[in-house]
């Protein structure tokens, strides 16, 4: 809705977007392909706008939970992260959703640290039910930070919990100071906020709720449920870790140190607090599949960017007291360095981000050099445009180049692969395709390669690209990321 909104601030007409079959994608691109493209800054500026906020609300969480030290590496990580920098300018739901969460671990933990009973309290914990709300709203992998705000005021609450428990199941816990009518009130005012603001832009239906799920649940089971996640390791090494620098990678394996201290000895407010976040992490990553897309898991990765920073708290685990009288110097010494190298990495990759950690990516499965075809397809539409005729086409290509070029080619190809199944009981293999399938009445001339593979004509794509040379090629960032084969003036190696 957001998104939406925001791009018919364009004045695109935007009218053939209801003719779009939920779930079924080709034909989009010719639908409202054009209206997108034209609309692009229009349909990137919630993300651009809300990455600056998610960015913003993520430094006070920092300033209000640690030390300022600590809270100084936290907000030049956010500032230069690769990560978030990227989904704070790819057209996507997952920054509102992380601005939302933001939002509620912030309400959630003024909440906990404000009087008991005391309006401040109330209106904290009223700003989370919204927030959290908001972000449910957005995307339905919320689910578990709702559980971790009732969590957060449950142990707070510990003692009138207790005194339910005993008057409804006869036991006899020791309590002091509760008052189960102010506790009561608390979580009725969090459930009604919560359920109107959820509820909200599913129309207040239930069954638009239950429908989004069921849709979600019909074409990724795996990640609907609850199940037990036995990659943690390999989504750390090939995701998370892979995309921190190397300052950050340090921090991270120093962090485990702290971690230990944190859950052996006795915790400020503060640390408890990260811990519970932390702990939250390992329950999403135990308990659910889903959270093996990293944009998914960033949210609950986050609970150890708050964990590294208390690498520089005042405590007896940071690292700076190694300093003594010079912390203060170790500390300015260090963030300069932090930020200059940051700031190298993110611009380095710039404008698409895509970082690989020089020592991580070694072991990973995905390599030092991040793909980058997801990037390509506004360059790679600019080069086909300029090259093809009007009757000629191409094919190979990724599904985000119709958008840029040939948008009405995107249902073409899905209706040629349903023939052609239909009659002959089989996919069509390469040189069947580029002489049968003629779109709008184009000749296919050019096959656009990926270097990487993953083709379904891949075995006959090795064998052209080991006796051809690709006539044009699309670099980005030194990385070539697509060969074009001109099929009428085709070369040897």
């Amino acid at each position: 809705m957001i998104i939406g909104l925001s791009c018919l601030l364009s004045g695109e007409d935007f009218s053939k977007v209801s003719e779009i079959k939920p779930m079924f994608y080709p034909g989009r691109e010719d639908l409202v392909g054009r209206e997108i493209v034209k609309a692009q800054n229009f349909c990137q500026l919630p993300m651009f706008v809300l990455g600056f906020f998610f960015f913003i609300i993520m430094s006070l969480l920092a300033f209000a939970i640690l030390d300022r030290y600590s809270a100084l590496f936290v907000t030049t990580f956010f500032a230069f992260n690769t990560f978030t920098l990227n989904y704070s300018r790819y057209i996507h739901v997952d920054i509102i959703l992380w601005f939302f969460l933001a939002l509620n671990l912030y309400f959630i933990y003024e909440t906990y640290r404000a009087e008991k009973y005391s309006k401040k309290e109330k209106v904290f914990f009223g700003l989370s039910a919204i927030s959290i709300a908001l972000a449910g709203a957005t995307k339905l992998s919320f689910g578990l930070f709702l559980l971790f705000d009732l969590f957060i005021i449950g142990e707070k609450y510990l003692q009138e919990i207790k005194l339910i428990l005993n008057k409804l199941l006869n036991l006899d816990f020791h309590v002091e100071n509760a008052n189960i009518m102010n506790f009561i009130k608390l979580i009725a005012l969090f459930g009604i906020i919560f359920a109107f603001f959820f509820l909200l832009p599913f129309q207040f239906s239930l069954g638009n709720v239950f429908d989004v799920y069921q849709t979600y649940k019909s074409h990724s089971p795996m990640e609907s449920g609850i199940s037990f996640n036995l990659n943690i390791f390999s989504f750390l090494i090939n995701n998370f870790l892979y995309e921190l620098n190397l300052i950050e990678l340090a921090l991270f394996l120093i962090s485990l140190y702290t971690l230990g201290y944190l859950i052996i000895n006795k915790k400020t407010t503060e640390e408890k607090f990260i811990l519970y976040y932390v702990c939250l992490l390992i329950i999403a990553f135990v308990f659910f599949k889903a959270l093996h897309f990293t944009r998914v898991a960033l949210p609950y990765l986050f609970s150890f960017i708050f964990l590294m920073a208390l690498t520089f708290s005042s405590r007896n685990y940071s690292i700076l007291n190694l300093f003594k009288e010079k912390k203060r110097i170790a500390f300015f010494v260090f963030i300069i360095i932090y930020i200059a190298y940051s700031f190298y990495v993110a611009f380095s990759t710039s404008p698409y981000f895509a970082y690989a950690n020089p020592l991580i990516c070694k072991i990973s499965e995905t390599g030092c050099n991040p793909a980058l075809s997801t990037y390509a397809a506004k360059d790679l539409g600019n080069l086909m445009n300029s090259m093809m005729n009007d009757n000629e086409t191409f094919i190979l290509q990724p599904a985000e180049l119709f958008f840029y070029s040939r948008p009405e080619q995107g249902l073409e190809d899905w209706n040629f692969y349903l023939a052609f199944r239909q009659q002959f009981g089989r996919d069509p293999n390469l040189e069947e395709k580029v002489v049968l399938f003629t779109p709008n009445n184009r000749a296919v001339r050019y096959l656009i390669v990926d270097p990487k593979g993953g083709n379904q004509f891949q075995a006959q794509i090795d064998q052209l690209t080991a006796k051809y040379e690709p006539n044009e090629k699309l670099i980005l960032k030194d990385q070539e990321v697509y060969w074009i084969y001109d099929l009428q003036n085709i070369r040897e190696k």
